[in-house]
């Protein structure tokens, strides 16, 4: 713990770093900041009791301590980068496994900003007090375009794309934003005026636009201040995929710190270690490993909203969270309109499931292959390749399938959403639909979010990003990656409803010599064996085909299918 002694009028700074038993603690606030890349340091004075001493800090760091130090009394706080030795790996790993309890048990978690960067100071960047109540209170007088770009760039500041602090801010029992000479704003004020501040951006009037960097910061602003209102009533933990898909842009210089910085708003927390034997790829194949005996469609859904970079080494079914995100993962929730095949489908029984090396080993069911694939990837060729192909084979052309497929189950609520099908598709909107599909990427909802689902018009968008559409050999209509080929087989994890697409390579598992190892305890271990020879398959990605779910009749052949 850093105790801070009064600010005396021009005097050098005066710092004393002490320990104490957790029981014992004092009242104290913890500090969340962005550590930057300026590597430049200052020496600030440590006063160990018997002897001073000197510590070298970064300069924001030193420019965050002169802010925080009261003028009459001393102040405790808790610094990530002076309380932690970060030269000592074990010390790191232990103090990373307890940063959540630090933070919760602060009275108080500091949100340092940093200094102005302009003439104009707190009153004109993050808006007075008064304005941000009177805004709060449904005065949208308040929200002009000067204040809103000023809160704009406010939230381009470092600390809103950083990953550590989420897991800061969110169990924090209150927060406080801190900005300049010691201006300070409630959180939970300053998410809710920011929200309402940049909403002018949307409005038609507006001549200028949020960048999707910002709407990305906008939604995990919105996303955090929930977590953290949740957690000042009552801690819920949440599963750890659910996180990394809700923060999946938050930023980390380590790719461990990926997993590690959510650790603690975790249900199913990931062990930690920093040691070089441990590089990332080897965390989330950790992860991966898992996952796979709780939620395997869950995983390889993932897997393929973020495979691996281009000559990487890593097996298809392990995600590589440290890549864009190429489309949001479905739920089952796209299929609520068929609830009897939901009991047909969900009925727990996930199957055997193995690794062996780099490859994975489970049951499934192989219910179709794509057949044919629009190439075309604008939205105003997809109604023309659908209508082409049920024209070709004298199928009715039906406009509700369309719109269902290519929304992944959105249910309309008046005529009107059917009337906007052919424009939204229409060659004029291809440009302005690709737009929107980029800004819905930020904004699409999941498990952590709020807000209701958007409507018709923005759905779409949403949903086919990142995907294209296909017919399956049985004529089944569907949407799956844009890396999806004819060929492709489709296939269903045993005890869920969800399909995904796979491709089987040229090489075959080797009959003998391979080093297996049992990753459920309950496999047979014959269950290895009974697969030499198979071929092996890569992940394409999750795939949206209604009408496989709707017949549940469909009868499914089992296969071990490779990844």
């Amino acid at each position: 713990m850093l105790e801070q002694e009064f600010r005396a009028h021009k005097c050098d700074q005066l710092h004393r770093i002490r320990k104490w038993r957790k029981a014992d603690l004092p009242r104290y606030e913890a500090i969340s900041y962005a550590w930057g890349t300026d590597t430049k340091t200052e020496s600030v004075i440590i006063d160990s009791g018997a002897s001073q001493s000197t510590l070298r800090v970064r300069c924001n760091v030193a420019k965050m301590l002169r802010v925080l130090r009261y003028q009459t009394k001393p102040r405790c706080v808790w610094i990530d980068s002076i309380c932690i030795n970060q030269i000592d790996t074990r010390e790191k790993e232990n103090q990373v496994r307890q940063m959540g309890q630090i933070y919760a048990d602060a009275v108080r978690v500091i949100v340092w900003l940093g200094l102005y960067r302009d003439r104009h100071g707190p009153t004109r960047q993050l808006g007075c007090r008064s304005c941000i109540s009177r805004i709060l209170q449904g005065e949208q007088s308040f929200c002009d375009t000067c204040l809103a770009q000023r809160t704009r760039e406010v939230i381009r500041r470092d600390w809103f794309s950083r990953r550590w602090i989420i897991q800061e801010v969110a169990l924090a029992c209150e927060a406080r934003i801190l900005y300049g000479d010691g201006t300070s704003v409630d959180f939970q004020d300053f998410a809710k005026s920011t929200k309402a501040q940049l909403q002018l951006y949307d409005q038609p009037s507006s001549q200028k636009e949020l960048t999707l960097a910002d709407r990305e910061v906008l939604k995990r602003l919105e996303a955090l201040a929930t977590l953290q209102s949740l957690n000042s009533l009552e801690f819920r933990a949440w599963e750890m995929r659910d996180l990394l898909l809700e923060f999946s842009a938050a930023q980390c210089s380590d790719g461990r710190d990926i997993l590690y910085a959510l650790n603690s708003l975790s249900i199913n927390p990931v062990f930690v270690s920093y040691h070089e034997m441990h590089p990332v790829e080897h965390a989330f194949s950790e992860f991966a490993r898992r996952e796979a005996t709780t939620n395997l469609a869950a995983l390889l859904a993932c897997a393929g909203a973020y495979p691996p970079k281009v000559g990487s080494d890593m097996p298809t079914w392990v995600p590589d969270w440290r890549t864009t995100r190429v489309y949001h993962p479905l739920s089952e929730n796209c299929y609520q309109n068929c609830k009897e095949s939901q009991k047909f489908f969900n009925n727990g029984n996930m199957g055997r499931v193995e690794i062996d090396d780099k490859n994975l080993c489970f049951d499934a069911y192989e219910v179709d292959s794509v057949r044919l694939v629009s190439l075309d990837r604008k939205p105003s060729a997809w109604g023309n390749f659908y209508a082409d192909f049920r024209k070709l084979n004298m199928q009715e052309v039906n406009a509700t399938e369309l719109a269902q497929t290519l929304s992944a189950g959105f249910a309309f609520t008046s005529e009107d959403d059917q009337a906007d099908l052919p424009l939204l598709l229409s060659r004029e909107r291809s440009k302005e639909f690709l737009l929107q599909a980029r800004i819905a990427q930020s904004q699409i909802t999941s498990s952590l979010d709020r807000s209701d689902q958007p409507a018709f018009p923005k759905r779409i968008p949403q949903t086919m990003m990142g995907r294209t559409c296909f017919f399956t050999k049985s004529g089944a209509f569907g949407i799956g990656p844009q890396g999806i080929e004819d060929g492709d087989l489709i296939i269903r994890v045993p005890g869920r409803l969800i399909f995904l697409a796979i491709r089987p390579t040229e090489r075959s598992f080797p009959a003998t010599g391979s080093k297996r190892r049992a990753f459920h305890a309950a496999i047979d271990p014959s269950f290895a064996d009974s697969v030499h020879g198979k071929t092996i398959t890569t992940l394409i990605g999750e795939c949206y085909v209604p009408e496989l779910a709707y017949n549940p009749s469909i009868q499914h052949n089992i296969n071990v299918i490779l990844v």
